[in-house]
């Protein structure tokens, strides 16, 4: 079949890091897979087969993992992020090379658990329309001397090998946190952290990076310096126009309705939340719903959200140390500003409703 330039390009890339033999035989078997249907084949279902292979070949690794992309429609809020992103993807071109443009290197992405960091890099591939590969930090850590570096050099070689890629170092708080402290081990953190910084600052190859995490007191400053990553994002908690898209995603996701009676009851009843506990209490609804054969509505959300403590009431020290760095240091992915209802104005031809602005 015949495909476009940009997909044929897609193609390349989701091949990339496998051998000859390996592409053919991934190019076979996605060919074989749509047989019935050879003179207009599914692209994405192709893409989807040669990115399978290339996933048996990583399970080699003990440090990298591939993941699934999902489209960026599938994130609730971040406006900031989404815009920065569709920005960057129009850099990773010739023409854009040809007018001395840099292409991206990445991003770190700073929040709370809970607030999207991993859905943020799975999204981001999607845009990108690259593969995105999980560095597991924790796995680099061997008993051996020299071990550990060895397993970073190696991974890294790998996904150079696989370029163009994204890269998602998730959690690198907790592999690399003792790196700028004292800690027992023998300075084995600081040498990983030293290849990655390497890999970052001097590696040709198209990888963007995406690196995650949770707190930031762990960090070591030269990670987050300009010129390692692009920008800094965080992720807080939602506002009101996220919490209710966040909402609706997931109710269209088990197949509700997304103009449910009574969401701005959920909508309100989810301040202060994160959007993995907002997904939470819309499963469990749902399942109320079904086993007590009742009409699924925005109080059974609100409900599951009352009987469930929020992580910004469980650690309220640690998550309110995090937003303040954040706001101070990072640049916020979604608005700050919490919109709030407080009346209703007549206009000329309809009732509007008036907002009055506050900071969360």
């Amino acid at each position: 079949p015949f495909f476009g330039e940009p997909q044929r390009k897609s193609l390349i890339a989701s091949a990339s890091g496998l051998t000859t033999m390996e592409i053919e035989t991934a190019y076979a078997k996605a060919v074989t897979l749509q047989r019935d249907n050879f003179s207009n084949m599914d692209f994405d279902k192709f893409n989807k087969t040669v990115l399978v292979a290339k996933t048996e070949v990583v399970k080699n690794s003990e440090v990298l993992e591939i993941m699934d992309a999902i489209p960026m429609d599938e994130v609730g809020g971040l406006e900031v992020y989404k815009e920065w992103i569709e920005t960057a993807s129009r850099c990773f071109t010739e023409e854009a090379e040809k007018a001395g443009v840099d292409k991206p290197k990445g991003v770190v992405v700073i929040g709370s658990p809970g607030t999207g960091k991993s859905l943020v890099a799975k999204a981001t591939a999607s845009v990108l329309n690259q593969a995105l590969v999980k560095f597991d930090i924790s796995k680099v850590y061997g008993s051996l001397v020299g071990q550990s570096e060895e397993r970073a050099r190696s991974a890294i070689k790998m996904l150079e090998a696989m370029a163009p890629c994204v890269c998602l170092v998730d959690e690198i708080d907790k592999g690399l946190g003792g790196s700028h402290s004292s800690g027992g081990d023998s300075g084995v953190s600081t040498r990983v952290l030293g290849t990655i910084l390497t890999a970052l600052q001097e590696s040709k190859a198209d990888i963007f990076w995406i690196a995650s995490a949770n707190r930031v007191d762990s960090l070591p400053p030269e990670l987050l310096r300009k010129g390692r990553f692009d920008e800094v994002f965080a992720v807080l908690a939602p506002n009101r126009v996220e919490r209710k898209a966040i909402l609706e995603i997931h109710l269209k996701k088990r197949g509700q309705k997304v103009k449910l009676k009574g969401l701005q009851v959920a909508v309100d009843a989810s301040k202060g939340y994160m959007g993995a506990e907002i997904e939470a209490a819309v499963k469990e609804a749902v399942k109320v719903a079904y086993v007590d054969d009742v009409t699924m509505n925005g109080d059974l959300i609100a409900k599951q959200l009352g009987m469930m403590k929020p992580l910004r009431d469980a650690f309220p020290e640690e998550i309110l140390a995090m937003e303040t760095w954040a706001q101070n240091n990072a640049r916020l992915a979604s608005s700050s500003i919490e919109e709030e209802p407080v009346g209703i104005v007549v206009g000329k031809d309809k009732p509007v409703r008036k907002r009055r602005r506050s900071l969360k």
